[in-house]
């Protein structure tokens, strides 16, 4: 019975110095008291310093990469920034970081388009981009701008854009090839699922694959169909200067032959079987193939057709070139009339006045 007895003893007074022991080295005196409070102000001042401001940091470092993480409705989104070179400068301003740093041949790759640009710049903490020698390849097409401004909203990415800046001109994906030229261009970097569409403003010109050419002050292009809009009016060419169109807007859809001019147009030509001749209607349809006009008017309105020797009213009017002869045969169609009445000949004398 001694044994056991001496044992809880032992291990009973053991266990009294372990708790003495534990007590010492774990109470807090007054000495660490004063550490702690020493230690909580120097990390206050650390972050409330001008540090930054007085000594920005500055660094340099090539093949950078980095990623931009944006919020969608559905999902979020990952932009990837590389760059062969990168000059990172770090700075503080009124107890705000700031950061500048500038790329050489950098890369963006998204979800809907890849972007190359010889030189850029990053700030800090806006999110955006300023790009100079830039190539877009969207799966709209490629695009090509002297400069760029990339806008990047990390909480709404359907809100992110890039406005091209100088010259800009741009090559579609389609079946028939556009190409197009403007001062300015916007395209907006949502999901490839949605609708995308790139609008471009001032100067804009269009050369198609089906022998026009045409200039606007502003154009869209989105889901393969090509708008032109004018304040004025949009001037519309074929490479054979058969015709010259003046419309209020012109609708091209790259995957179909068929081009349709809309609203006060007007024709002119010397080409028309090689006389002066004009016309005035509400809605031309263009088949590059067979190279026909067809004029059409919004009903009460007539097609109005003038050449020398010829007066041609009527609800629709063809203009179609002969596949063998290369002349061309006009042709009115519905309710037919070869004269004009008094109102119809002041509004075609008007238009022709413009041009003689």
């Amino acid at each position: 019975m001694l044994f056991p007895r001496t044992f809880l003893a032992s291990s009973l007074l053991l266990l009294f110095f372990s708790i003495v022991i534990i007590l010492h080295l774990t109470r807090i005196t007054s000495n660490d008291q004063l550490f702690y409070q020493k230690l909580m102000e120097e990390t206050h001042e650390l972050h409330a310093s001008d540090t930054l401001e007085r000594h920005p940091n500055y660094q340099s470092r090539d093949l950078s990469q980095k990623e931009l993480w944006l919020d969608s409705k559905k999902a979020r989104h990952c932009i990837e920034v590389k760059a062969d070179h990168s000059e990172l400068f770090i700075h503080q301003k009124q107890k705000a970081i700031q950061a500048e740093e500038t790329l050489k041949d950098l890369v963006f790759e998204l979800e809907s388009a890849a972007i190359h640009a010889k030189e850029g710049s990053f700030q800090y903490p806006s999110s955006d981009f300023f790009l100079k020698e830039v190539v877009i390849s969207h799966h709209l097409g490629t695009i090509e701008a002297t400069k760029a401004y990339l806008h990047i909203n990390p909480e709404n990415a359907d809100e992110s854009l890039l406005w091209f800046e100088e010259h800009t001109s741009f090559a579609s994906q389609g079946s028939i090839p556009l190409s197009i030229c403007s001062q300015s261009a916007l395209c907006t970097l949502s999901e490839p699922s949605k609708n995308e569409k790139i609008e471009f403003f001032d100067q804009v010109e269009l050369k198609s694959s089906q022998g026009l050419s045409a200039k606007s002050s502003f154009a869209i292009y989105e889901d393969g169909l090509l708008m032109l809009r004018d304040s004025r009016f949009v001037f519309l060419q074929d490479d054979e200067g058969r015709f010259t169109i003046h419309a209020d807007q012109l609708d091209l859809l790259s995957q179909e032959e068929e081009v349709l001019i809309k609203g006060n147009i007007h024709l002119f030509s010397s080409k028309i079987q090689n006389k002066q001749s004009f016309a005035l209607a509400d809605q031309i349809r263009f088949d590059p193939t067979t190279r026909t006009l067809l004029l059409s008017a919004e009903k009460p309105k007539r097609v109005l057709f003038w050449q020398e020797g010829i007066r041609l009213s009527a609800p629709e009017i063809s203009i179609e070139k002969d596949p063998l002869t290369r002349e061309d045969k006009i042709q009115g169609k519905g309710d037919i009339r070869l004269t004009f009445n008094l109102e119809e000949e002041n509004i075609i004398q008007q238009f022709m006045q413009k041009y003689l």
